[in-house]
């Protein structure tokens, strides 16, 4: 006599037989179809509960819990005929045995229960009764959000009585004993603390994500003297790469030209930015520096490093930076010693030079190279009186002002009248009437 077949599946109702249904067994007959269904969702339940570990079922993935050589295991991968312990891609361990956890936890456990009050945070055995009965004892860390609140709190511990209280416990160096923590420090095997890491979603020390996180891979120290710099990176550099970026640590600063060995590559120059080798000075001590590998010119070219001087190449355009050597061909003495003079024409124009007497005569003017025109000067006013500008503003007229050259007297009041592009009209008064000063303006237009 056959079994009936059983499915994983949860069937969504059970066939209730009607009087006028035929008498018919079997596989597919319909008198074995709600022996079937309810056999079916015991099936399912079974490899989702924890039950004894069977090498016939076929285990579904990530749902399925089983007690198996006195411990209780998780399905992380569909198995069949595969014992858990035997493939850590299809189970991991869910929970310790009790000999494990004794050697885990020791007597932390009897030390407990010997203490007269082994939890003075509840006041009475009533608090720790109603604690211990709660169907959720510690709700504040049911969701990422409730323990974000817990440890924003101002006093997140309120059981302890005191701070002398929640000091002592913090600063004990394991203040929750009865408790088997997930990490390699209370003893876990590596295989343990592997899977405690992967259920938290943590980064195994020394692989190349948890490098990558401490930028380790493109910052290292400087070991070697100065203009000759030796650095190993971690993991170690397998070949130089065309546009590779490396940070440095420089140990010493340079002198001259300078090489980089990286992980044992070999040295290679060190060029500046305007694509010569370096000079000296380009690279301080215990200074940050950024190069970049440039595999055509076979060459490492520096990009900065705090503190050092930049190299750059000589200007051919307008808005290029100058280098020294540019700036010392254009601008060095043509003759004389360094504190020659010249004699030049009064400035009439934007990019003219200026005489010393048009900045120190009384009523004058000066074009800047960006078109604005300066004006100023004084005058003496006995009423309303008009001046005139030292030339016309050719655009427009952008500011004027006015006011008395002593302030003496702050009752003083210059009034300006007209304006046009040659010049304006002005009035002084003193307590609102009119009276006789002597004033400065200044005038910008263009």
């Amino acid at each position: 006599m056959a079994n009936l077949n059983e499915t994983d599946l949860w069937a969504a109702g059970i066939y209730q037989l009607e009087e006028d249904d035929p008498v018919l067994g079997g596989p597919t007959g319909i008198d074995n179809l709600a022996p079937r269904q309810l056999a079916s969702r015991t099936l399912y339940q079974r490899l989702r509960n924890i039950t004894p570990w069977e090498a016939t079922f076929t285990y579904p993935a990530n749902v399925a819990y089983v007690n198996y050589g006195g411990s209780t295991w998780k399905s992380v991968g569909e198995s069949l005929n595969v014992a858990p312990g035997a493939d850590t891609a299809k189970w991991v361990r869910w929970a310790f045995t009790d000999a494990e956890l004794a050697l885990k936890v020791g007597d932390a456990v009897s030390v407990h229960e010997a203490k007269d009050n082994p939890h003075p945070q509840y006041a009475t055995d009533a608090d720790l009764a109603a604690h211990l009965a709660a169907t959720n004892p510690h709700p504040q860390y049911a969701t990422d959000a409730d323990l974000a609140d817990h440890v924003a709190a101002a006093n997140p511990h309120p059981q302890y009585a005191t701070d002398v209280d929640l000091a002592s416990h913090s600063a004990a160096a394991n203040p929750h004993a009865q408790y088997v923590r997930h990490d390699a420090a209370q003893g876990l095997t590596p295989a343990q603390a592997t899977q405690a890491r992967a259920n938290i979603g943590a980064e195994d020390p020394g692989t190349a994500v948890a490098l990558i996180q401490k930028n380790a891979p493109m910052f290292a120290l400087d070991t070697g003297v100065a203009n000759a710099i030796v650095v190993d990176y971690v993991p170690a550099s397998v070949a130089r790469v065309d546009g590779m970026v490396l940070w440095i640590k420089a140990k010493a600063a340079n002198t001259g030209g300078t090489t980089i060995n990286q992980n044992g590559f070999g040295a290679k120059p060190v060029y500046g930015l305007g694509g010569a080798a370096l000079q000296g000075g380009e690279i301080i001590a215990n200074c940050i520096c950024e190069v970049v590998w440039n595999a055509g010119l076979d060459v490492y070219v520096l990009i900065a490093c705090n503190g050092g001087g930049l190299q750059i190449a000589a200007a051919t355009n307008g808005r290029h930076a100058l280098n020294r050597d540019t700036a010392d061909a254009r601008f060095a003495p043509k003759a004389g010693d360094a504190g020659q003079t010249f004699n030049v024409a009064a400035s009439t124009g934007a990019g003219h030079a200026v005489r010393q007497d048009q900045f120190t005569s009384t009523n004058n003017y000066q074009k800047l190279p960006n078109g604005i025109i300066l004006q100023w000067g004084t005058a003496n006013l006995a009423g309303n009186q008009g001046l005139t500008f030292p030339i016309a503003f050719p655009g427009a007229l952008l500011y004027l002002s006015a006011q008395a050259t002593s302030a003496s007297n702050n009752s003083n009041v210059v009034n300006v009248g007209t304006t046009s592009l040659t010049g304006f009209s002005a009035y002084p008064t003193l307590n609102n009437a009119q009276t006789a000063l002597a004033i400065y303006w200044l005038a910008i237009g263009r």
